[in-house]
């Protein structure tokens, strides 16, 4: 196969480098980008600048949190490898400790954004969603603040929850940065 298809930000290296690929390695890598989101909440490759993203992507450079059991951290980092030929192959991942634990419920993430009644809306997060101009539906301040606790279906909540998660990894890689 040769035609690039899907999001950028699941596709393999080969896709974006425009080279001939097979399905099987393809889909294991796109399948490992999502376990990553699924056990961390956000995408292992995610950068604003079409460039920097293209270059993590084909670099294979990514962070995986501590708060990731080991298990989950081999497989992801097999199923991310560059060249595709090095990554790891279904017949492996169903062996894989992490796929065949039969404590699994262990490793899913727990809603890292409840959004009940004690949810904390940060004041820092709420000030710079309201000076992007979203649609407020009409809203004052409160009734935007409950949107976003009770996680209605609006644009802006969904603005607040992505302004949360840059502001959780930008918290995440500072505090790397200091370790």
């Amino acid at each position: 196969m040769k035609t690039g298809c899907g999001s950028l930000h699941y596709a393999p290296p080969e896709i974006i480098m425009g080279k001939r690929y097979t399905g099987a390695e393809v889909d294991t890598w796109s399948c490992g980008v999502i376990l990553y989101a699924m056990l961390t909440g956000y995408l292992p490759f995610d950068e604003d600048n079409q460039s920097l993203l293209v270059k993590r992507i084909c670099t294979g450079n990514f962070v995986i949190p501590e708060t990731v059991s080991p298990d989950a951290a081999d497989l992801i980092s097999k199923m991310l490898k560059v060249h595709p030929l090095e990554r790891i192959k279904m017949s492996d991942i169903k062996r894989h400790n992490f796929f065949n634990s039969s404590d699994r419920a262990n490793y899913i993430l727990q809603d890292a954004n409840p959004k009940e009644d004690h949810y904390k809306i940060s004041n820092h997060i709420l000030n710079k969603l309201l000076s992007l101009k979203f649609d407020f539906k009409g809203l004052d301040l409160a009734g935007v603040q409950d949107s976003i606790r009770t996680n209605e279906n609006y644009s802006f909540v969904i603005g607040y929850q992505l302004l949360e998660d840059e502001f959780k990894r930008e918290q995440q890689a500072k505090n790397q940065a200091e370790k």
